[in-house]
């Protein structure tokens, strides 16, 4: 029996809850011949979760002490990753396995590269953390890179080719609109730091969005605020919104903020539920009130 990062069989065990396949591996597991694991999820973190990666070395440095593994958020995950390498090898040794196919450049799985800790894309020689503790005792590693699934949602930055998608689902939320006039007004949002649009993508197409950004005030400390989440009703349920949230809370931690907001219509009690589960408090209930100046 042999080991094989989970995600490379079709779990969606990657940090955004996505996998990557490779078909050999999904036709080996099918057959029964390999042995899914997931160091990550053994170790306790959870789905999803901020991605994250090593800082100061590789796999080997981390379990010599020497380099640690940082989330996005900028949260220390060492002791997470290290049992999870250890619950790994104990799987290795009761299933007698010799050989490991591996996800490349995860800061568990990955072999001979993995990302520098910077988020920025840049990478440097190492093993993860699970494949230098297999590594260590015997066991070969292989390195496998998988594609995205198509079935897994993909977050990322709003394009202005999705405006028509935003559009739409800001119908779905209540607020109409026209493609050109999310064309006119997201520009803004591209050309600033302090604001983004962030959307989830499924099978192609944008089945989600929200928009934050950082709200100064004189009598408060700055937070985070969103002023619009919507997850396509044909799409909810499916943990799309827990991704857009996740990316959104990762974007406002990046920047230093300590605190996130959001307002929701009293009418909306699936969405009340749905954030209170992500963690959200009500702090107040107030009235909203408009006046056109034109």
């Amino acid at each position: 029996m042999e080991l094989v990062s989970a995600c490379l069989v079709g779990v969606a065990c990657r940090y955004n809850a996505a996998c990557r396949t490779d078909p050999e591996l999904v036709r080996r597991f099918a057959e029964g011949g390999l042995l899914p694991v997931c160091p990550e999820l053994a170790g306790g973190l959870g789905l999803p979760r901020p991605p994250s990666e090593i800082r100061g070395g590789g796999g080997a440095e981390v379990l010599e002490g020497r380099a640690r593994v940082i989330d996005r958020e900028g949260r220390d995950s060492t002791e997470a990753f290290v049992a999870g390498a250890e619950a790994t090898l104990a799987l290795a040794r009761a299933a007698g396995a010799t050989e490991a196919f591996l996800a490349a450049n995860s800061p568990s799985c990955g072999v001979g590269e993995v990302y520098d800790g910077s988020f920025s894309g840049r990478k440097v020689l190492g093993d993860g953390v699970a494949a230098a503790l297999l590594a260590r005792n015997g066991v070969r590693i292989t390195r496998v890179e998988g594609v995205p699934a198509a079935a897994g949602p993909i977050v990322r930055r709003a394009r202005l080719g999705d405006c028509g998608a935003l559009a739409r689902l800001a119908g779905q939320l209540g607020y109409p609109c026209e493609e050109g006039d999310v064309r006119r007004r997201i520009q803004k949002y591209f050309a600033r730091d302090d604001m983004a649009v962030i959307v989830a993508e499924l099978g192609g197409e944008v089945v989600g969005w929200t928009s934050v950004e950082a709200t100064p005030y004189f009598y408060l400390e700055t937070c985070a605020e969103l002023s619009g989440f919507v997850v396509d009703e044909g799409c909810r349920d499916r943990g799309i919104g827990r991704l857009i949230m996740a990316e959104a809370e990762a974007w406002a931690a990046s920047r230093g903020l300590k605190l996130i907001r959001l307002r929701t219509n009293v009418v909306r009690e699936g969405a009340h539920r749905f954030y209170e589960r992500l963690g959200f408090e009500r702090t107040k209930t107030s009235h909203t009130y408009s006046k056109r100046l034109d």
